[in-house]
């Protein structure tokens, strides 16, 4: 009797051990932490569920949400930049872990690298070229705006009045008047009854811009 028991108890201690190895714990636990806004402590929760074997999907969603979450809630890009490097430290060819890190560097030149890694890795992911075509606009790099601007629209499937809108801004930079003016009234063509009133605005610009020339 005594054996059986032993055995039982030797059993329930082998299943547990096999149950905990899939990290699911540690997932949980680390998810309290965020809540918490214990961010490290989470990270390496997170760490601590890959290496007992936990998906590289459920990781990765993990880190995303730290990052966030120390964005969102806390503005602590320290924390949120950790999250990140360890998304794509542990799933370096994760397309959503790259576009977290992304998302989470503060020079623009930096992220831009990793949404192309990102798009490299899942062309037809939306997220990453979204934010791409963001960076490119604030470090006014205009042609190659309009090549991201393009590649979006393929992706989607659709050109609709932001995309000609963004289209106008860049060519009219680039002193492109008349290929501007033409984006900006397809946008106004394309725009919905709540389409954005700085549209018409922006065109006038671009054509006194163009008298000047």
């Amino acid at each position: 009797m005594k054996t059986l028991l032993g055995l039982g108890a030797a059993l329930s201690i082998a299943t547990a051990t096999l149950a905990a190895g899939d990290g699911e714990a540690s997932l949980k636990a680390a998810d309290a932490q965020r809540n918490g806004r214990h961010y490290h402590e989470a990270v390496e929760l997170i760490r601590r569920a890959a290496h007992e074997g936990a998906s590289e999907s459920a990781v990765v969603k993990a880190l995303i949400d730290v990052a966030e979450t120390a964005t969102n809630a806390s503005h602590d890009g320290k924390a949120s930049l950790e999250a990140a490097r360890t998304a794509v430290e542990l799933a370096p060819r994760n397309a959503a872990a790259h576009t977290e890190l992304g998302r989470s560097l503060r020079e623009d030149e930096q992220a831009i690298a990793e949404y192309r890694r990102a798009i490299a890795l899942d062309p037809a992911a939306r997220e990453p070229r979204e934010l791409l075509v963001g960076s490119l606009r604030k470090l006014g790099r205009w042609e190659e705006r309009i090549h991201a601007l393009e590649e979006l629209a393929q992706v989607t499937g659709k050109k609709d009045e932001s995309f000609y809108a963004a289209t106008a801004e860049c060519l009219c930079r680039l002193r492109r008047y008349s290929e501007g003016l033409d984006a900006y009234e397809k946008a106004l063509a394309a725009r919905t009854s709540h389409g954005p009133a700085y549209y018409e605005r922006d065109r006038q610009r671009c054509s006194d811009e163009s008298r000047k020339r």
